[in-house]
């Protein structure tokens, strides 16, 4: 889980000076602070904020792709177009092939009819979508807590046994197949 001392680091990148030659990059930090272990690993995953900022754009900038993950409403949706237009323009512009992996859906109620419309019209009109689906659930929404005396020392514990951890499973699976097509 990051931290919000990251609004302030993304205001630092932000107006930082170009340096000698024009040699720092704001959005070239991550890059240039993980290159000599980045390549020690199969898989890569960087959290990012829900935003095209400078934290984002610099997680964007060392990825070969990405994952769009989502509530199946249409508020947390509507700008999915919007993102993927904007990180090709990224793409594009730094000179590199940064592809969509694909959607995640995420807080899905089976119950809703909003949520089961949402996902089929993503499927037909932005897809990729993962066919895995995170469901609603409050020991997802609790994981993120931590607990000093918690009891639970594995992720199926934490998670739950509805199945919970099962979808992450699939869905790590899913990402994988993804990213080495």
């Amino acid at each position: 889980m990051s931290s919000l001392d990251l609004i302030d680091v993304q205001d630092r990148l932000g107006s930082m000076s170009s340096g000698r030659f024009h040699s720092d990059v704001p959005t070239d930090i991550l890059r240039r602070a993980t290159k000599c272990v980045v390549d020690d690993y199969d898989y890569v995953l960087i959290d990012c904020p829900p935003n095209l900022g400078i934290i984002t754009l610099n997680g964007l900038r060392i990825s070969n792709g990405y994952i769009i993950p989502t509530i199946p409403d249409f508020i947390s949706t509507y700008g999915i177009p919007q993102i993927k237009s904007r990180v090709k323009a990224f793409a594009d512009a730094i000179g590199e092939t940064i592809e969509p992996l694909g959607i995640v859906i995420s807080k899905y109620d089976s119950r809703s009819t909003v949520h089961k419309n949402t996902y089929r019209r993503l499927q037909d009109s932005e897809g990729p979508v993962f066919a895995t689906i995170i469901p609603q659930s409050n020991q997802i929404a609790a994981s993120g807590e931590f607990d000093e005396t918690a009891t639970t020392s594995t992720l199926r514990q934490k998670y739950g046994y509805q199945g919970q951890f099962d979808a992450y499973h699939s869905l790590t699976k899913e990402i994988m197949e993804a990213a080495d097509a």
